[in-house]
């Protein structure tokens, strides 16, 4: 049995996970953030490690601001494997700021959890998140890394590749692309996506 903690991105609550926590092989842990307590991803992670990394060793699944705070989680509990699902490891580029298709039956929903939870975070956060790079972590601890993103509709793994920019320093990075989704693949394509995690598994 895997155990899995499943970290949201800023301004997410944990229901985002309940579609994708069905499909995965393993005991899945969902975490609810306290927000506006901490004003960093450093915050967050040693928060996380306190609640959460008794048991190890660890998969981490974390969305967005999520992978961020795995990627800090790294050097502080043994981690089986993290996978990065829409975590930007540097700001990333217009092609990657729609957060959800056109018509998708999650956006209202989506859309009022972001309103209502922007509230409870302070610029400190919002502004670390907007100047972030992470490429340092991400080359040190490639091996152990998985990075999932959609495809916005494009029908093109290769060109949303591209369009993370990322240096060939990375190119180690494992790079995985699930079709019709954009910001949130765990909830618009949540088996595509859990197929990808289970191949994940199975490759280490």
């Amino acid at each position: 049995m895997k155990n899995f903690i499943l970290l949201p991105g800023y301004a997410c609550q944990s229901w985002i996970w309940d579609e994708i926590v069905p499909l995965l092989d393993g005991n899945c842990v969902k975490v609810e953030y306290p927000a506006g307590k901490f004003l960093t991803v450093k915050d967050f992670s040693e928060w996380v490690f306190d609640k959460f990394c008794k048991t190890s060793p660890l998969n981490v699944i974390g969305h967005s601001m999520g992978g961020l705070i795995g990627l800090e989680l790294l050097s502080l509990v043994p981690i089986h494997r993290l996978l990065l699902l829409e975590t930007f490891v540097t700001s990333p580029g217009p092609f990657f700021q729609k957060l959800f298709m056109e018509g998708s039956k999650w956006g209202e929903r989506i859309e009022g959890m972001l309103t209502a939870e922007k509230k409870k975070y302070g610029p400190e956060l919002q502004l670390s998140l907007r100047n972030v790079d992470c490429l340092e972590t991400v080359e040190r601890w490639g091996k152990k890394i998985t990075a999932v993103y959609g495809d916005r509709g494009t029908g093109n793994p290769q060109l949303v590749k591209e369009r993370l920019n990322w240096p060939s320093s990375l190119e180690g990075v494992r790079v995985e692309v699930v079709p019709d989704a954009c910001h949130f693949p765990m909830l618009e394509n949540p088996k595509e996506t859990a197929a990808m995690i289970k191949k994940m598994m199975r490759s280490i």
